[in-house]
């Protein structure tokens, strides 16, 4: 095997490689971003309830 071919080829593995780290870590943002989204209502409810329960005891 040639030397140039042998760089070739593992240009070709690292650039492989980099797009398939690249890819998950797209896919890992998006996660997180989905994740962030669906646990965002709750946080508004908590925060909401945790106003309510605040507000009433300087009500009374």
């Amino acid at each position: 095997m040639s030397t140039k071919r042998l760089v070739r080829e593992v240009h070709e593995q690292v650039n492989e490689a980099r797009e398939k780290v690249s890819s998950l870590k797209l896919r890992r943002q998006e996660e997180g971003a989905s994740r962030r989204e669906k646990l965002r209502p709750a946080y508004f409810r908590k925060q909401l309830e945790k106003f309510k329960t605040s507000n009433a005891g300087k009500l009374s």
